[in-house]
């Protein structure tokens, strides 16, 4: 599922990149800061710092409130909005919301703060394992299409079992 909505988040973040051009300057601010700490600081301070107290709030506190106060899709949606809200960046409300709306529904399905910890972390950490390499995946189109290809058919396959995990609890 976590990869499913992954691909999903791309394809929005692309559509709003067009729509929002300026973000580009703000990606390649980010790109130079990034460049220039170590990757234990950018796995400390942009990856696990984040994910442990981010989801302590939002999923530990706020999801937790709200889910004994309304239903649970409810709570989801919600907790999922005001996480896209508090990152305050306005081209990426939307996708911030989506990744929280993941988060939360992994806490309600898990009931434990374990799995979004690990799933925000993984997902913080992302740009790190792949800034190394983009300036390759920007100039080869068979690298491109190779990585198309396998993230398509993990989220045809992560389509799959999430429907077919749908269908068998009805």
């Amino acid at each position: 599922m976590w990869i499913v909505s992954i691909f999903i988040i791309g394809i929005i973040s692309q559509i709003q990149l067009k729509l929002f051009p300026n973000q580009i300057k703000d990606l390649e601010l980010l790109n130079t800061f990034f460049k220039n700490t170590k990757l234990w600081q950018q796995v400390l301070f942009f990856s696990l710092t984040p994910a442990i107290c981010e989801e302590l709030l939002f999923r530990g506190l706020i999801f937790g409130s709200l889910n004994q106060k309304i239903q649970a899709k409810f709570a989801i949606i919600l907790s999922g909005i005001l996480f896209g809200i508090f990152h305050i960046y306005p081209g990426k409300i939307i996708t911030t919301a989506l990744l929280g709306m993941l988060f939360a529904y992994s806490r309600y399905k898990t009931n434990s703060l374990t799995i979004p910890i690990i799933l925000h972390f993984i997902n913080n950490s992302f740009i790190f394992i792949l800034m190394p390499y983009s300036n390759i995946l920007k100039h080869s189109k068979s690298i491109s299409i190779s990585v198309g290809l396998i993230m398509f058919f993990l989220t045809f396959n992560g389509l799959y079992q999430f429907t077919k995990d749908f269908i068998d609890r009805k």
